[in-house]
């Protein structure tokens, strides 16, 4: 009974469904935004009816969509760019005229003006003759400044299943927020998988919805945001939308999985708007919200296991059975997602329970050295002291699940766990690996139902269950993050051999140090007067990351888990923070090769969302190596390859010049081992060699985390 009365009352929040035109009214739809992700551009935005009608009706239904014809003053070189590239896609016919009006006749009857997509020029017309129309398009594009602000002339109405859900346009893309997909795992459903929602009836898509429970004290938690177990939406961004008649082509998918090591973040951040990602890259984008820290990693005996994981599992089923309705192809979803989003990646491709739920994916970022916990390190070490962290005398609790199921759930935005597990570390390390050596996170998820083993084992065993083209890679600078951001590193520290091998006994332990000191791959550059941190972001950016990830490809390869012809990976030698508060070093005076490229900073390049949050981008080479970034993406999600054809460039236009450039410079080619390396992505992207193994040879000696667990605990 309860879904009945939620459902009521998300009918009684949605507008009126007679003042919000639909697809089925007006047909196939299409905003047509020449998209340069310029800071100090003017935003240029129509709206293409796909539906023949005489001149008569064109005025008519653009009224219905509360616009008016687009006039020929409004037929700008960019915007027939725009659409002689659709011509070229194959998404109009050359054959295909666009009704439009003479803003500048004064005529009594003026004559029925059609722009020919063929012809590139305005003709005459009869106006009986079934044509498409170009409407204005006067939604603003989005912004931080903007918000919530939703213009009732912007809403539209798709029908999906047995719902009209009801988003709205901006200049960007069309977007439906805050799409329920999943029951809210509430009262003994907590910690555990929960089951598929579908709306009926009227659905509200016009705003964000609740947030998972997490600590919004941390720096990359989601602020000022409604949080609520009952949080699990996801966002759609779309430039096309199809009518149930159309055979037209359907867009590429991208879902992108948040990262916020598996405790804080949400896909309605305003870094992850989805909408010039899917207007410049001509994609669907798909974000999405999944259960956070205890309460999505939480295992025991007793049906606990992975419910973050089964989270995302359940949002790409409803994917494949919805997302056709918003002009998704269903058969071309690729996965993407970054640190702890990325080690999402991982989870999926090891997960039998998400085959054939996507079809390629991208890594950024993963820390692929960290191994899954087993569940007896939640059951035995854990989920007491989390349990405990609850009480106001941090008492041990008997039945420590149930009473965890029993607290309110506000508790949990406030939630200790990651502190209280951090506590378990030492404990972990002595249990679970046998040495003080592994650096690794305490609150992971767990080996289970849904992930059938360590990633690493089944890459060496060749056994991945889901074998897709994959794109994976790094910042060059990841725990710049850190190291620049902790007490007394603000500034550069004097370049001392006996300060930095202490320090590299801090930060990695003192048999690790003792190996990089006496291997010298990594000595202090005493010339450089900030070489103790640059020296210590090195180091530990290879141990974590550079060097995990050379370790599984290598494996990968020998064991055929990955296909070399459909293997790429990059480095970002670029790059801009994803948080205002992190370490100033991190921040680019431009995109020049000289400050850190922390963890992270790839990410508002890649969605190209300068201009939402209102951050300028100062210089040429900044633009373009945004909009070189945020081309590739969306390349691999069209066509699984990264490596972005000249043909497809050269009919994009001069928006796409830059990336044009840089790719007859340097293509991105698929990864192999004798002949290719990396490819770097910076303001003058290039390709590196084979990899130098000796950058690598102290921490292979040495071992990563996956080497050392005991699979018997």
């Amino acid at each position: 009974m309860l879904h009945v009365w939620l459902g009521i009352l998300v009918s009684l929040a949605a507008p009126a469904r007679s003042t919000v035109p639909s697809v089925g009214e007006l047909g196939s739809l299409t905003i047509v935004h020449p998209n340069d992700l310029d800071t100090n551009s003017t935003v240029e935005s129509l709206l293409l009816l796909h539906q023949p009608r005489t001149y008569e009706a064109a005025g008519r239904a653009c009224a219905t969509a509360y616009e008016k014809q687009a006039t020929r003053s409004d037929i700008s070189p960019a915007i027939r760019q725009h659409l002689a590239f659709l011509v070229a896609d194959g998404q109009l016919r050359s054959t295909d005229g666009l009704w439009v009006t003479q803003s500048d006749s004064t005529s009594e009857h003026p004559a029925c003006m059609a722009y020919s997509l063929s012809a590139g020029t305005f003709e005459e017309e009869a106006c009986d003759t079934p044509l498409l129309v170009l409407c204005t398009q006067s939604a603003p594009a989005t912004t931080v400044s903007t918000g919530d602000d939703v213009a009732p002339s912007s809403q539209v109405a798709v029908k999906a299943g047995s719902s009209q859900f009801v988003g709205y346009r901006d200049a960007r893309s069309f977007r439906f927020l805050g799409i329920k997909y999943g029951e809210a795992p509430l009262g003994a459903r907590r910690f555990l998988s929960t089951i598929s929602y579908m709306a009926r009836g009227l659905f509200d898509a016009t705003r964000f919805k609740s947030v998972c429970l997490q600590n919004e004290a941390d720096d990359f938690a989601a602020k000022g945001e409604h949080q609520s177990e009952d949080c699990l939406h996801l966002n759609i961004f779309t430039p096309f939308l199809p009518s149930s008649s159309s055979h037209a082509k359907l867009k590429a998918v991208g879902f992108w999985i948040h990262g916020g090591g598996f405790t804080v973040g949400s896909g309605s951040r305003p870094v992850y708007d989805g909408g010039n990602f899917a207007s410049r890259g001509d994609v669907l984008i798909v974000t999405l919200n999944y259960r956070l820290d205890i309460l999505g990693l939480l295992a025991d005996m007793d049906g606990a296991d992975n419910a973050w994981l089964s989270d995302i599992i359940l949002a790409l089923h409803w994917v494949q059975e919805n997302i056709a309705a918003f002009g998704g192809d269903p058969n071309k979803v690729t996965i993407f997602g970054e640190s702890s989003g990325a080690l999402a990646i991982s989870a999926l491709l090891s997960s039998p329970a998400a085959s054939g739920l996507f079809h390629a994916a991208i890594s950024e970022s993963s820390l692929l050295a960290t191994p899954w916990l087993l569940p007896r390190v939640y059951t035995e070490l854990l989920t007491p002291a989390i349990a405990a962290a609850f009480m106001a005398d941090n008492s041990t609790v008997d039945a420590p699940v149930a009473f965890m199921r029993s607290i309110p759930a506000e508790r949990f935005s406030s939630s200790t766990a990651a502190e209280a597990a951090a506590t378990q570390l030492a404990a972990i390390q002595d249990k679970l690996f046998h040495t003080s050596g592994v650096d690794i996170r305490p609150l992971l998820p767990t080996i289970g139902g849904l992930i059938p083993d360590q990633f690493v084992y089944l890459v060496r065993n060749g056994s991945v269950a889901n074998k897709v083209p994959l794109m994976l890679g790094t910042n060059r600078d990841e725990v710049a993050l850190v190291i620049y951001g902790l007490p007394g590193f603000e500034a550069p520290v004097p370049p001392d051999v006996g300060i930095y091998n202490t320090l590299l006994a801090e930060f990695m332990g003192q048999d690790a140090a003792s190996a990089i000191i006496v291997d010298g791959t990594y000595a202090l550059n005493t010339s450089d007067v900030d070489g103790v941190r640059r020296g210590l972001s090195t180091a530990s950016t290879a141990r974590g990351f550079t060097c995990a990830m050379r370790q599984l490809l290598a494996a990968g390869l020998h064991s055929n888990a990955f296909n070399t012809s459909e293997l790429f990976v990059f480095r970002f030698e670029a790059g801009y923070p994803l948080v205002q508060n992190e370490p100033s070093a991190c921040f680019p005076e431009g995109a020049g090769p000289s400050h850190p490229v922390c963890h992270a900073s790839e990410i508002l390049p890649v969605f190209g969302n300068f201009n939402v949050l209102g951050v300028p981008l100062n210089t040429t080479e900044e633009l373009h190596f945004t909009q070189y970034a945020n081309d590739i993406w969306p390349c691999f999600i069209r066509t699984h390859t990264p490596d972005v054809s000249v043909e497809y460039l050269e009919a994009r236009g001069q928006a796409y010049a830059a990336t044009l450039a840089s790719v007859r410079a340097a293509p991105f080619r698929a990864f192999d081992r004798s002949t290719a390396g990396t490819h770097v992505i910076a303001s003058e992207p290039r390709n590196e060699g084979p990899f130098d193994s000796q950058e690598c040879a102290v921490f292979d000696n040495l071992g990563y985390a996956f080497d050392h667990i005991d699979n018997g605990f």
